[in-house]
């Protein structure tokens, strides 16, 4: 196969994969939006708004959304780092080869090299999360200045 089509090979087997992945973390993010979303939308900021004759989709955009999203934001930095657990499941499920199901037959076989390699690529993530968070929530609230 030539580069393109080996690239190609590589999308079309990833699909199954991303869509198990992406489908739980959201299903999670989903509820807990919709929870803060029913309690900034209560507030009386929002009343205000409404009365002052704003339309209903700014209000809920430009005023709840934005007061609503910095608890998200937080969340999907940890949700980075649960990717690597949720991997190793859906690996095991679908037989594909990849570091959790790596890592799970690591601790099975006691490799401890590579079980703390594991555990540090875990940990990484779990940082690089953690500053993604970071940088979204100071483009998100011009409340927040890393000055």
């Amino acid at each position: 196969m030539s580069l393109l089509g080996k690239l190609g090979d590589y999308a079309l087997h990833l699909i199954i994969p991303c869509f198990v992945l992406a489908f739980g973390a959201l299903a999670g993010l989903q509820r807990i939006t919709r929870g803060n979303m029913l309690e900034v939308l209560r507030q009386q900021y929002i009343t205000t708004a409404r009365a002052k004759g704003l339309p209903e989709k700014r209000v809920i955009y430009h005023h709840a959304l934005r007061n609503a999203i910095n608890p998200l934001i937080t969340i999907f930095g940890y949700q980075f780092a649960a990717l690597f657990s949720g991997a190793a499941l859906m690996e095991i499920i679908l037989n594909y080869p990849g570091m959790g199901q790596m890592m799970f037959s690591a601790i099975m076989d006691k490799d401890e090299p590579l079980v703390m390699a594991g555990f540090m690529v875990g940990a990484v993530m779990l940082l690089a999360g953690n500053l993604l968070a970071d940088i979204l929530l100071a483009v998100a609230d011009p409340r927040i200045s890393y000055a």
